[in-house]
């Protein structure tokens, strides 16, 4: 998830309430494979093996995997879309994440 640091600053409850939501529903996606996967076939309206597909590449986890951030990062740099040095990708993502609202949930 991705917020504005005034919105974090000026709505906490609502960033925890939207965090602690977002928590609850990957849980049950993870202890109800079947039904989620029935769910997006329905709202999707299409053919359920691209479903299945994409089901079986997505991660569910609500933890912070700063490596895979770290590395996303670095490669929209080396393609130029961010223009910011390597050497400060530490500095950003210091300032970029916060776990505050996922380890409160």
């Amino acid at each position: 998830m991705a917020s504005a640091n005034t919105f974090l600053e000026e709505h906490p409850d609502i960033v925890q309430k939207v965090v602690d939501i977002h928590k609850r529903a990957e849980e049950w996606i993870v202890n109800h494979p079947d039904d989620a996967l029935q769910i997006a076939i329905d709202w999707l309206g299409v053919a359920s093996e691209p479903v299945e597909t994409a089901f079986n590449r997505i991660i569910y986890d609500y933890d912070v995997n700063r490596t895979g951030v770290e590395m996303y990062l670095e490669f929209l740099i080396d393609q130029g879309l961010v223009t910011m040095g390597l050497d400060q990708v530490d500095t950003f993502l210091n300032g970029f994440i916060n776990t505050t609202f996922v380890e409160s949930a």
